[in-house]
């Protein structure tokens, strides 16, 4: 019991917070994109620690559909990814092709809109088509 001084107290600082997800006021990819973006900010590299920050912050009703998309399993018993893809493929289902390509094909250029702008807005229409290879062809030719 002499002079020494005590070591000094470490507290861990945590950058940001992740608030509950709030599917009326943010889309799920943008909370996810969010999320990772808190894991990197506080080095948050295990996939099991992710897991934990994601189900614990997500909020009741969001945790409630987890446990539905993942049943019989339960949330904790998948993986980060598989969590995110399965909210994901629920909240995200991928549109039909055949309707998407009916939309690029009946877009018309409206009167004040210009080329650049619609050949934007055709790209953007095009996600879902499955043009691949041909989508430089079809916006072309439009």
């Amino acid at each position: 019991m002499g002079d020494e001084a005590a070591p000094p107290i470490i507290i861990p600082t945590n950058y940001g917070r992740i608030d509950e997800f709030d599917d009326i006021s943010e889309d799920w990819i943008q909370y996810t994109e969010r999320l990772n973006h808190y894991f990197i900010a506080n080095n948050i590299e295990s996939m099991e620690k992710q897991r934990a920050i994601l189900l614990s912050a997500c909020g009741k009703k969001t945790y409630k559909l987890m446990r539905n998309l993942s049943a019989p399993q339960k949330p904790g018993e998948k993986t980060y990814d598989d969590i995110v893809k399965l909210v994901t493929d629920h909240q995200h289902p991928k549109p039909s092709s055949i309707v998407q390509r009916c939309k690029f094909n009946s877009r018309l250029r409206q009167p004040n809109e210009s080329v650049s702008q619609f050949v934007a807005e055709l790209r953007q229409i095009s996600e879902h088509c499955d043009y691949k290879a041909t989508l430089d062809d079809m916006l072309r030719d439009r």
